[in-house]
């Protein structure tokens, strides 16, 4: 059944911005999208290209996913590669990347995330003030 795109992204603002406390907003958006589209899991972090980790701000998945990051760590690491793979797309970094086949996954993200090629994923950039965070 197709999806009204007004209401989905009415519903997915009232559940990201229905809470101050951001674990509990990303899992009412996550149990929202669960009931639009198949997904096994969901993040929220920002890259710190100055100390090289991705922080990781909050995470959820259904029962019996597996995560694509370390369950305890609230950093991840990123290589030199990464870090360097940035910092040159960045200029021409779209506002929103869809990876759905392995031959499109960055080579750089797969050393991070181990697994991550038999996965699709979704990165959404984030601005504020102009300014990439």
């Amino acid at each position: 059944m197709p999806v009204d795109e007004s209401e989905f992204f009415r519903e997915m603002t009232l559940r990201i911005c229905g809470s101050l406390d951001i674990e509990q907003a990303l899992e009412q958006a996550f149990d929202y999208l669960q009931q639009q589209i198949p997904v096994d899991a969901m993040g929220l972090g920002y890259s710190d290209m100055a100390s090289a980790r991705i922080h990781v701000v909050a995470k959820v998945a259904r029962r019996g996913a597996r995560f694509v990051w370390n369950e305890a760590s609230q950093e991840i690491a990123l290589t030199d590669e990464m870090v360097e793979f940035q910092r040159v797309r960045a200029p021409v970094r779209p506002q929103v990347t869809m990876i759905n086949r392995a031959e499109e996954q960055w080579r750089p993200l797969l050393r991070i995330f181990p697994g991550i090629e038999s996965n699709s994923a979704l990165f959404l950039r984030l601005d504020i003030r102009r300014a990439e965070v």
